[in-house]
C-alpha cells in the first residue's frame, strides 16, 4: 500500500506540473523555466483535483477477492428479513451519494484553502492546511451516517448470521490484551477490539474478534503511531491438554514470541512459511501431524495473510494478521445481491470452520 501511495503522489505531482502550463519560455536561454513560487497555489489546487479524479476512478484500489458460499447449505432468505434488507440497501445507496458529495465538497474547500495558504504563507502550510481541511469537512459530513449504517448492518445482518450458527455476537466486545500477549512480544500503548463472536462449536468453546494493537513511538522530531497488529484474534479451549507450549510462527511476521527450541518439521512447504519453537520436541511433532500442517497452510492461503498460532496447555490461540477490519459492511456491494449476503455468511462461516479445520476436538490433542 505504501508503494502504491508513493506512486500515486508522484503521478499527481507530474500531472499537476504538466496541466498548469507554468513553464515560462526564456528568450535569452531558449529553455523552459519552472517557477514554483509564483505558481504554487495553482499546483496545490490542481493536485487536489487530480487526487479527486484518481480517487473516484479507483485506480490504485486493490481488487477485492469475491466471496462465495457455494459450499454452504445456507439460504440467505432464511436468515435475513427481506424488508429489513431492502431498507438497509436504501440506506447504503443514500450513504454512497453522501460520500460522493462530501468528497467533491471537501476537495473543493481544501483546494481553495491550500491555494490561499500557499499564496500568503508557503508550500508547507498550503499542503498541510489542505489535507487538514479535507479531513475535517469530510468527517463532519459523513462520520455520523457511516456509524449509523455500520451499527444497523451489524444489528440486522451480522447478528442474525452469527445466531444462525448457534453463536452469540457482541458488537462492543473483544478478546483481551492478555490473549494478544500470548502470541506477540512488543510494546503496545493503545489497543481496541470489537465484534466479539463466541459460543460452542462441536463441544469446543471458541471466541474471536477484531483486534488492533498500536505502538506510539516518540522521537525528538515527531510522534508515530505504528500498528503492530490488526486482524482477527481467535481462541479456543479443547478438552485435552498438551504437556508443552508450541509456537507456530509465520516467517513474514514480526514481534512474535519464540520460546523454546527450534523444531524442524517434515513438511517442506510448511517449513518454507513457518518456524516452530517448542518446549518439547516430541510433543510438538505429535501435535503437528502432517494433516494438521496442511490445514494450517490452507488457512493461510484462504485468508491470504500470515497466520500465527500458539498451542498452550488446553488452548489454541491464533492471530490472523489481515491488516483490516473484518466485520464491516462493504459499501460498494449492493446488499440485495444474493451473492453479497452469501459472502457475509461465508466470512462468518470461515471463522467457525477453523475449529473443524484444525480438528480441535479429535484424538491428536490427547497427549
Amino acid at each position: 500500500m505504501l508503494k502504491k501511495a508513493l506512486i500515486l503522489l508522484f503521478l499527481i505531482f507530474v500531472a499537476t506540473i504538466m496541466t498548469i502550463s507554468v513553464a515560462v519560455y526564456s528568450q535569452n536561454t531558449a529553455q523552459f523555466i519552472f517557477d514554483f513560487n509564483d505558481h504554487m497555489p495553482e499546483i496545490i489546487m490542481v493536485s487536489f483535483i487530480v487526487a479527486l479524479i484518481v480517487k473516484n476512478l479507483g485506480v490504485f484500489e486493490p481488487k477485492k477477492k469475491p466471496q462465495t458460499a457455494a459450499n454452504l447449505h445456507i439460504d440467505a432468505a432464511d436468515i435475513i428479513n427481506g424488508a429489513e434488507l431492502a431498507a438497509l440497501e436504501k440506506q447504503r445507496q443514500e450513504l454512497n451519494k453522501l460520500i460522493k458529495k462530501a468528497t467533491f465538497i471537501s476537495i473543493g474547500v481544501a483546494g481553495c484553502t491550500a491555494a490561499a495558504m500557499s499564496k500568503f504563507f508557503d508550500m508547507f502550510w498550503g499542503i498541510a492546511s489542505g489535507f487538514m481541511v479535507y479531513g475535517l469537512v469530510y468527517a463532519v459530513m459523513t462520520s455520523a451516517k457511516m456509524r449509523e449504517f455500520s451499527s444497523n448492518f451489524k444489528t440486522k445482518i451480522t447478528k442474525s448470521i452469527v445466531r444462525d450458527f448457534g453463536l452469540s455476537y457482541n458488537e462492543k466486545g473483544s478478546l483481551s490484551i492478555n490473549d494478544f500477549f500470548e502470541i506477540y512480544d512488543c510494546e503496545v500503548d493503545e489497543y481496541y477490539g470489537e465484534d466479539l463472536i463466541s459460543g460452542e462449536v462441536e463441544g469446543v468453546n471458541v471466541k474471536f474478534s477484531d483486534f488492533c494493537a498500536i505502538d506510539i513511538v516518540k522521537t525528538q522530531k515527531n510522534t508515530r503511531r505504528i500498528t503492530r497488529f490488526e486482524g482477527i484474534l481467535f481462541a479456543a479451549d479443547f478438552n485435552k491438554r498438551l504437556n508443552s507450549v508450541t509456537y507456530i510462527c509465520h516467517k513474514d511476521s514480526s514481534y512474535l514470541i519464540k520460546d523454546g527450541e527450534r523444531a524442524k518439521m517434515d513438511n517442506v512447504e510448511f517449513e518454507r512459511f513457518y518456524d516452530v519453537y517448542t518446549s518439547d520436541q516430541i510433543n510438538a511433532r505429535y501435535a503437528l501431524t502432517p494433516n494438521l500442517m496442511q490445514q494450517i497452510l490452507a488457512l493461510q492461503a484462504g485468508f491470504d495473510c500470515p497466520v500465527n498460532i500458539v498451542l498452550s496447555k488446553s488452548k489454541i490461540l491464533m492471530a490472523i494478521d489481515k491488516r483490516e477490519n473484518s466485520f464491516e459492511p462493504d459499501l460498494d456491494v449492493p446488499l440485495t445481491d444474493n451473492g453479497a449476503i452469501r459472502g457475509y455468511i461465508a466470512e462468518i462461516a470461515s471463522f467457525v470452520a477453523i475449529v473443524k479445520e484444525l480438528n480441535l476436538n479429535r484424538k491428536i490433542w490427547k497427549i
